[in-house]
């Protein structure tokens, strides 16, 4: 499994892989946790036959025992610390961040006003206005984005 934290943004598909090469008849079986908490993964809907669940575990046992967790349209209520678990093995986690790219994208525009905010208050008012009318009437025919300026305070 990769060492760090993980990030992905929501809607995109997350695949954690856990690999172990002792030997698959040593290993036992494999369970998946987020945040201590078993991983729940999700049934196949019988009504619609060409939908694939949201949450799937695959396991395979060839010269090593391979486990891969699959999360597929990633939400933010998803992200956590995923740890891999051989019934006999040491675990192996990550931590997975679910980014909402609105969210990010609005932190970029917020968090330089708040520091112009900091910096200049008594002029504050009639910039951010001006920045945020600007980032509003932003079209599609527009040479260069206003809010890049703004983020570059």
């Amino acid at each position: 499994m990769a060492k760090g934290d993980i990030y992905v943004k929501t809607g995109s598909v997350l695949t954690l892989n856990c690999r172990m090469s002792q030997g698959p008849h040593d290993l036992g079986t494999v369970a998946w946790f987020r945040d201590n908490e078993p991983v729940v993964t999700s049934a196949k809907s019988e009504n619609d036959v060409d939908q694939q669940p949201r949450i799937t575990v695959e396991t395979e046992w060839s010269e090593a025992l391979e486990s891969r967790l699959k999360i597929f349209s990633a939400r933010v209520t998803d992200s956590g610390n995923y740890s891999c678990v051989p019934t006999t093995a040491k675990r192996a986690s990550v931590i997975v961040h679910v980014i909402n790219v609105y969210v990010d994208s609005l932190a970029k525009l917020v968090d330089p006003l708040y520091k112009l905010y900091l910096r200049f208050p008594a002029d504050f008012d009639n910039y951010a206005n001006n920045a945020f009318r600007a980032c509003a009437n932003i079209s599609p025919q527009a040479v260069q984005n206003p809010c890049d300026n703004v983020a570059s305070l």
